[in-house]
């Protein structure tokens, strides 16, 4: 990678402890003065129960979920704002990037990266264990496996540094990435 090179990067965002430890960790060890990161948030619309209000269902549906729909707005809004603040209070270039959740997050994590020829992605990871990873899935397995870039995963709060994973998709070594 060439040492004067516009860098973009892919920063996912969530309302977790763990992306803004990421978040972080991308502006203590790789950001370079000229990088650009891409903030994207993948927005989780509500999901209203059509058993949970029973016969009147139907009366309270659609103002339920309109009211639910407008705050999960809200939030995503006030998360990638926090983040933007983030960026231009440390003179970083962004872009904000809010997806609609319809194909998987890790998916569409790594098409916004593709789209935006990424080179890479830094996420947090929530630390769960092999059980939870298996039954629930994660997104940052499936962005690691997935991604046509660099993916470096931050370790959850209470890991070892030596549990930092970054990985290079081509032939780039680690230390010219970090």
């Amino acid at each position: 990678m060439e040492e004067n090179k516009e860098r973009m990067f892919v920063l996912p965002v969530d309302s977790s402890k763990h992306s803004e430890r990421a978040f972080d960790w991308y502006l203590k060890h790789i950001h370079r003065p000229g990088d650009r990161i891409g903030i994207v948030h993948i927005h989780e619309p509500p999901v209203l129960n059509h058993e949970a209000f029973g016969v009147l269902g139907k009366f309270y549906e659609k103002d339920e979920f309109q009211k639910a729909l407008q705050k999960s707005m809200n939030d995503s809004k006030s998360l990638v704002q926090k983040y933007e603040q983030k960026a231009t209070s440390a003179g970083i270039e962004s872009e904000t990037i809010v997806k609609l959740n319809q194909h998987g997050a890790g998916h569409t994590i790594c098409d916004v990266a593709a789209t935006k020829n990424a080179d890479g992605i830094v996420m947090g990871s929530r630390g769960l264990n092999l059980f939870r990873r298996t039954l629930l899935g994660s997104v940052s397995s499936y962005v690691l496996n997935h991604a046509n870039t660099t993916v470096t995963i931050t370790p959850p709060e209470n890991a070892h540094q030596h549990h930092l994973l970054a990985i290079p998709k081509d032939d780039t070594e680690i230390s010219t990435i970090l």
